[in-house]
């Protein structure tokens, strides 16, 4: 349904309106022909644009970015930030996926903890505890991310393209999920300690590049050792408060990405170049790691 669009609602309605088509149409837009976007206020309404109107299609849930207070610093914000994640850019492991369906610049392959929602988390008066979000939640499971940017002025993202880098679903490109891990067998408490592996191995070649991390690479609220909350769960949290206050609350079936556990960037992968992407998350000490794979072209 479309309702006549505010003045103030102008700029941000332009910003979805080309961005969407930019990644529909796998364009790189131009520097010039980017409105500015002057918040993080009309970078949310931007992407709500995108949702409500459907321009990517159904939304399907959403991804916690610059999820650790070293992006934070960087970015000069208090807090991460969080973009939609559309139902046409998900896919189950082993799906060959062309660049054309990711974006025009490679931000960086992240392998993340996933959980997918039970129940709704609709906005309240009081803030949700942790205990109350892992009790809505349905299961987890390791994804991999393609973020990506639909402008290459855009990159890499800085102060200076924060809002706009936002506005464009917050970089996501493409998310590919393992299957479902029920949450008897995740140790809650195990998560911020548990290893991850993201693997890119060129086409042809035998030897790949890897990156190693864990569960408290995910730090939305804080320094590691401080008394701050770490960890993925500690993320879904964030963001369930963020979209209760911002948005209508997290929604049963929505997935939700927490943050680069361990991440490459170019030159380990880059766009154009066919390469096999293989990561694994464990769900428990000494456990077996749930694997997932996609293969870009």
């Amino acid at each position: 349904s479309s309702r006549p669009i505010g003045e103030s609602q102008k700029m941000p309605w332009a910003v979805a309106v080309m961005l969407a088509k930019a990644r529909a149409e796998a364009q790189d837009i131009p520097k010039d022909s980017i409105p500015t976007v002057s918040s993080m206020d009309d970078a949310y309404t931007a992407q709500g644009f995108m949702i409500q109107q459907g321009l990517l299609g159904a939304l399907k849930g959403w991804k916690v970015g610059a999820a650790n207070p070293a992006a934070q610093t960087k970015l000069g914000i208090p807090e991460p930030f969080r973009g939609p994640i559309f139902a046409n850019y998900v896919a189950e492991s082993g799906t060959q996926i062309p660049w054309s369906r990711v974006g025009c610049v490679l931000s960086a392959v992240e392998v993340e903890f996933c959980f997918v929602m039970a129940k709704p988390l609709p906005p309240r008066d009081t803030p949700y505890t942790e205990d109350e979000v892992w009790g809505a939640v349905d299961y987890m499971t390791t994804a991999i991310e393609i973020a990506a940017q639909r402008s290459s002025a855009l990159s890499p993202m800085s102060r200076e393209t924060l809002y706009r880098s936002v506005a464009d679903c917050a970089v996501n490109g493409f998310v590919v999920m393992g299957k479902p891990v029920p949450l008897t067998e995740v140790d809650r408490e195990a998560l911020p300690n548990l290893p991850a592996t993201l693997t890119v191995t060129p086409q042809g070649s035998t030897e790949g590049k890897t990156a190693l991390g864990a569960g408290d690479n995910v730090l939305p609220c804080g320094p590691k050792g401080g008394s701050a909350a770490v960890g993925p769960l500690a993320s879904l949290t964030w963001l369930a408060n963020h979209l209760a206050t911002t948005h209508t609350g997290l929604q049963a079936g929505e997935l939700v990405i927490s943050g680069a556990a361990a991440l490459l960037k170019k030159p380990d992968c880059d766009v154009g170049m066919a390469c096999t992407v293989t990561a694994g998350v464990t769900f428990r000490p000494g456990g077996t790691p749930v694997e997932v794979s996609l293969v870009l072209q």
